[in-house]
């Protein structure tokens, strides 16, 4: 198949775009380019609108990625704009050029969808989660029709065939709210072989300890909460005199913000915030750590998650979304329920845990569990393939 990808832009991808430089995140995105660039039977073309530069970059097999340079001061506007630059640009291009599918990341679903129809051509939305369930949760009609309008068009108006990663945030069930006749499938992230083997040859934390090391791997947004990593911190601490430090690793919109929470913070000695850092050496980073934190806003599921599981850290999160479908408290994690008591049971559970003598078999079920869900990439686009093969072989008929 030669397929068609209205591609967004995301930053951690921004060296690699460019560079050829190692991705810092979104993986799922990266392995896409990289699995389709590098197979034998299928190809693509990827347009990229961006902030930076004209670029081509060109795959083993014949594959690219055109990034366009198209700047404007306001993100959401510009946004909004390339939607409808794309819309032009790509009809143009669909009248001298033949796919077999069009494919359309997260944003440009529904822009796959609408183009797929007026040229005839199946149409695939990749979703890749969703930070509407607890807007929907909390019925914030404003915000879910202004800051995720685009996202209730790719409901509203979906392709022929809609994947979504099952990251914990439950994309489907907040699709079929907007649209019940939507039909999405949810598939599990995978991982990079390599990157897997090493980490399931981890040392497993069987018991925590003092001087207790903790971390907060993500995106500094504000669905991702790291503000309530502080708070936990600073019970560990305050309630409990426990000896805890706070490691949180990334970048985004909150950096500033997060400085000065920790700045401010009675605890300020114990947390330190890295920037990001190349996917792989992650995987040396986290042995240094007992316990990974995951707080995140509708689901914390997701390639990060997994990755400290399979390290065999001990996973400390919470209940909303879907996370209990893989990890459930003192059977493979610690978790407590999304609500005002959630620091401090969290606190409590693990000065319980710190105080026993016990050894710890939380960690080493949670890796085996994630070992069973988490696959490899090829693995993973292999089921992709399968699914788009078949919507390409109903168009036929």
């Amino acid at each position: 198949m030669h397929i068609l990808i209205i591609g967004e832009y995301y930053r951690p991808l921004n060296q690699w775009f460019h560079d050829n430089g190692a991705p810092t995140g979104t993986p799922a995105i990266y392995n896409l380019y990289q699995y389709l660039g590098n197979h034998k039977e299928h190809s693509f073309h990827s347009v990229i609108f961006n902030f930076d530069q004209d670029h081509t970059k060109s795959f083993e097999n014949g594959s690219t990625i055109s990034l366009i340079k198209f700047s404007f001061p306001i993100y959401l506007i510009w946004k909004f704009l390339c939607y409808f630059k794309l819309y032009f640009y790509l009809k143009k291009h669909l009248k001298t050029n033949h796919y077999d599918i069009i494919y359309g990341l997260s944003t440009y679903s529904s822009l796959a969808a609408i183009l797929g129809k007026m040229y005839s051509i199946p149409s695939v939305g990749r979703i890749y989660g969703t930070i509407l369930t607890q807007p929907l949760k909390q019925k914030r009609w404003f915000k879910i029709y202004t800051r995720h309008l685009m996202e209730i068009l790719a409901i509203k108006r979906p392709c022929d065939l809609m994947i979504a990663t099952q990251d914990g945030t439950a994309f489907d069930k907040v699709a079929q709210y907007f649209n019940p006749q939507i039909n999405v499938k949810m598939l599990f992230n995978g991982m990079d072989r390599s990157m897997r083997e090493k980490l399931l040859n981890h040392t497993p934390v069987t018991m925590l300890k003092s001087p207790l090391k903790i971390c907060s791997i993500s995106r500094l947004e504000p669905y991702k909460r790291h503000h309530l990593s502080i708070k936990l911190l600073e019970s560990l601490v305050d309630d409990y005199g426990i000896d805890a430090h706070l490691i949180i690793i990334g970048t985004g919109s909150l950096e500033n913000k997060i400085k000065e929470l920790i700045k401010e913070s009675k605890c300020a000695n114990y947390i330190k915030l890295l920037k990001e850092v190349p996917h792989q050496k992650i995987i040396e980073k986290l042995e240094e750590f007992d316990l990974s934190i995951f707080l995140y806003e509708g689901g914390s599921l997701g390639n990060v998650m997994w990755e400290n599981a399979l390290s065999g850290r001990l996973i400390c999160t919470v209940d909303n979304g879907e996370t209990t479908l893989v990890f459930q408290d003192q059977y493979n994690a610690i978790v407590s329920p999304d609500d005002d008591q959630l620091i401090s049971s969290l606190s409590q559970k693990i000065n319980a845990i710190l105080n026993s003598e016990k050894k710890l078999d939380l960690a080493l079920t949670g890796r085996k569990k994630v070992a069973k869900r988490i696959t490899t990439w090829e693995d993973r686009f292999e089921k992709e393939m399968a699914l788009i093969r078949d919507i390409r072989l109903k168009s036929t008929l």
